[in-house]
C-alpha cells in the first residue's frame, strides 16, 4: 500500500487521516435504512450535515451510488430521522 501511496504523492499518515475524516462524515445506516431500491444493497450511508442555515441531509447507497436528500433549516427537529424515513418510503407504503 505504501508503494501506491508514494506513487500518488501522499504519506501513509495523511491517507489514514483522510480516511478517519471521511468515516466521521459518513454514518453507516445498515439495519436502520431499508435496502437500496435500485440494487438491493444494505450498505446505506448518511453524510453528516453541517446544521448551518439551510442544509441538506444526504443518504446514499454505497454500491450503486443512488442518492436521496432532504433539505432543512437550522433548528429543524430530527432531520436525520426524517431523511431515513424518506429513504425508507416505498411506493405503496
Amino acid at each position: 500500500m505504501e508503494n501506491v501511496l508514494s506513487q500518488v504523492g501522499i504519506s501513509k499518515f495523511a491517507f489514514q487521516r483522510k480516511v478517519r475524516k471521511l468515516n466521521n462524515m459518513m454514518r453507516n445506516l445498515t439495519g436502520k435504512a431499508k435496502p437500496c431500491p435500485m440494487c438491493g444493497s444494505e450498505r446505506i450511508y448518511l453524510k453528516e450535515p453541517t446544521y448551518e442555515g439551510i442544509f441538506d441531509v444526504k443518504i446514499q447507497c454505497a454500491d450503486c451510488g443512488l442518492m436521496g436528500f432532504k433539505s432543512f433549516i437550522r433548528g429543524a427537529k430530527n432531520p436525520v430521522e426524517k431523511t431515513i424515513d424518506y429513504w425508507n418510503t416505498r411506493k405503496g407504503n
